[in-house]
């Protein structure tokens, strides 16, 4: 291969979706229901030697939470994150 290397590139792009509803007896604890959903992306660059990858990803996470208190309280976050690997 006259020295070489040969690369894979991988791009994955996931959708990520999930609904929750708490009840709890526990004295002092609400009960709630969670809403979250997002997406990631994922860049791998992969080397012929298998194991062998680099790569960085992304995502962003939206979460909404409704308790079911006297007030009917609502909480929304927003979660953004960035890595290498």
């Amino acid at each position: 291969m006259n020295g070489l290397i040969q690369v894979k590139i991988l791009i994955k792009l996931k959708h990520l979706e999930q609904e929750e509803n708490t009840k709890t007896n526990t004295a002092g604890v609400i009960d709630y229901k969670n809403n979250a959903y997002g997406v990631a992306y994922v860049h791998e660059d992969e080397t012929v030697r298998l194991g062998e990858s680099t790569g960085w990803y992304t995502g962003i996470v939206h979460n909404t939470f409704k308790f079911k208190d006297i007030g009917n309280s609502k909480e929304e976050q927003l979660q953004g994150k960035l890595g290498i690997f």
